[in-house]
């Protein structure tokens, strides 16, 4: 088993552990997994997938080595959890074993996530992750229609019927201390609280793009151009208020278009 945790590029000892409780870096009694190998990670998933009956296993997307291959796979317990964090940020891979007694699994999975820099993710919006991810600290930046040609043949036939859209997150960035207490005390405003989540359309109607409601690329690049913006200065005037976020955003056409053409990601005529 490895023998330390890495928060945002530094390795920390788990005898050191005590320490960082005490300065308030780390909830006493959050559980802290361990980093496997994208190998083993994989490994231990597919066997979880095989745990489940056979509709909620269907569910549940294994990533390829090449997409975890620099990521940081993180396991909790004996295979009871697991998620994983991409290089930029992204995370991925968020699943619980049916055997697992991890209570609040998503907010210990998403605390140890933060430690090690994830900061953004996407969903369907479906099966109530939406809400359970506001609930927990993600802000929503936008949606779009959900393709399956996006995805592989099953995925695609569970969630044709039942999920119409996919929404793009990016975390507040609350440090792990105040996250943890502000999920318990349940402090995040909720999904049905923000005001307006833009469609993807809808941005590309005000850059003057061709209108494509699928195009997962762009609102993903979308999110990053708002993520550099929230910590460019928006989070100061947000962070207590972030459901009318995206309202200042997309209010006014001229200063988006302007900051997606200093992202490249918008037409400059």
């Amino acid at each position: 088993m490895e023998k330390h945790i890495q928060i945002v590029g530094d390795l920390i000892e788990f005898s050191d552990a005590d320490s960082f409780i005490e300065k308030m870096l780390l909830p006493e009694d959050l559980m802290i997994g361990r980093v496997v190998s994208p190998v083993r990670f994989i490994e231990m998933q597919k066997f979880v997938k095989g745990s489940y009956e056979d509709r909620k296993g269907s569910k549940i997307e294994i990533r390829d080595i090449d997409e975890l291959k620099y990521s940081a796979c993180i396991v909790f317990g004996n295979g009871e959890g697991f998620v994983a964090v991409k290089p930029r940020g992204e995370i991925i891979s968020l699943l619980k074993s049916p055997k697992s007694k991890i209570g609040n699994f998503m907010g210990t999975a998403f605390a140890n996530a933060i430690m090690v820099g994830g900061n953004r993710l996407d969903c369907y919006n479906c099966d109530n992750l939406g809400p359970s991810y506001c609930k927990r600290g993600f802000i929503p930046i936008c949606r779009i229609d959900f393709d399956p040609k996006q995805c592989d043949e099953e995925m695609a036939r569970l969630y044709e019927d039942e999920c119409k859209e996919i929404v793009f997150f990016m975390y507040c960035g609350d440090p792990v201390y105040t996250y943890w207490q502000k999920m318990k005390d349940d402090q995040y405003i909720g999904f049905d609280q923000y005001e307006f989540i833009p469609h993807i359309s809808d941005i590309q109607e005000k850059i003057r793009l061709d209108i494509d409601g699928s195009d997962y690329d762009l609102a993903g690049r979308f999110r990053d151009m708002v993520w550099g913006r929230w910590n460019g200065g928006l989070k100061d005037e947000y962070m207590f208020r972030p459901n009318k976020l995206m309202n200042y955003i997309c209010n006014d056409e001229a200063r988006l278009a302007e900051w997606m053409i200093e992202y490249k990601y918008g037409k400059n005529e």
